[in-house]
């Protein structure tokens, strides 16, 4: 997102800074990638990625590559542009809505998860457990409970593993991913 704050010409003219909000990103790794795409553009001269307040400052010439252009390298590093409102006000309200929004889909996700994990490991405990129903200790049921913990829960590593892979490299969101699917496919294997 744009902030107009921070947006104008230096003491060169034919340079403009403009600041962008950027959602999506999990790991300093991610910072670092956006960075390095912002300053693959022709006519960047500079580009510095905070992943701790989600936001790049990127230094261009407008004769040379427009802030679309700036926008779409943000997205096809595996990234979304919160807004490109031109309000600062506007664009706080709109990174608050956004964070707003990531948390209670996190917390969603998180409450689900913890519901149906429980339930997966009090199913896979009936030695111990005797008392609980049978049914849950079935293997198709504990295969149904885990399926979309591991892929629906999961999704946002998924998807960051994807994004860093298409890019040609590995982050913190692939080790997850290989670990979490390997034993997820080792368990469907065993149960089917």
């Amino acid at each position: 997102m744009e902030s107009l704050g921070s947006k104008g010409k230096t003491n060169n003219e034919d340079k403009a800074r403009v600041e962008i909000s950027i959602s999506g990103m999990s790991c300093a790794s991610c910072a670092v990638r956006v960075e390095n795409a912002l300053k693959d553009i022709p006519g960047v001269t500079s580009a510095a990625v905070n992943f701790a307040t989600e936001r790049a400052t990127v230094e261009y010439n407008p004769a040379r590559v427009s802030l679309a252009d700036i926008h779409q390298a943000v997205r096809n590093a595996g990234y979304d542009v919160i807004s490109e409102g031109e309000d600062k006000a506007t664009i706080t309200d709109l990174e608050k809505i956004e964070r707003e929004r990531e948390i209670r889909d996190l917390k969603l996700r998180l409450s689900i998860s913890i519901v149906l994990t429980a339930f997966i490991f009090v199913g896979s405990m009936r030695e111990w457990l005797p008392w609980i129903p049978r049914v849950l200790s079935d293997r198709v049921v504990l295969f149904l409970l885990t399926t979309p913990v591991q892929f629906w829960a999961g999704w946002r590593f998924y998807r960051g593993a994807y994004a860093a892979a298409r890019h040609g490299t590995l982050d913190m969101n692939a080790l997850v991913v290989i670990g979490t699917t390997s034993a997820y496919l080792y368990s469907v294997v065993a149960t089917f």
